[in-house]
């Protein structure tokens, strides 16, 4: 079993990836949100456009979407990854946690060793 500087060396590890997740979620939430704004507004500009043309609501909503594909494309993108950063962190966080669980047993086994079972256990 890791001995205490590995057991610290392995929570100040988890703990600065949970960090790092952090971050390039709070990027990606930003870039996100961005590429959502532009595209929204590019879409409202594009049916104010059809504003006066011949054609039904669906056929002047199907004439903006053709305009504005390439920034819907973005914001998708964008976030599909924001999303994969939000999977990341939760994963990073579940690796600290396993980490502290792993260090809590360690130091029971390491006071159960030390001390020997309570005089109300079973063993």
């Amino acid at each position: 079993m890791p001995g205490v500087s590995e057991w610290n060396r392995q929570l100040i590890e988890a703990s600065r990836a949970l960090d790092e997740a952090h971050l390039t979620l709070d990027g990606r939430t930003r870039e996100w949100a961005e590429a959502d704004l532009t595209y929204r507004r590019a879409n409202a500009r594009a049916m104010i456009r059809q504003k006066g043309e011949k054609g039904t609501v669906p056929e002047k909503q199907a004439i903006a979407d053709l305009e504005v594909a390439e920034f819907r494309y973005a914001a998708q993108l964008a976030e599909g990854l924001k999303i994969a950063a939000l999977e990341a962190a939760r994963s990073r966080r579940a690796q600290l946690s396993a980490v502290q669980s792993l260090v809590s047993l360690a130091k029971s086994e390491a006071d159960l060793a030390k001390w020997g079972p309570s005089e109300g256990s079973a063993a």
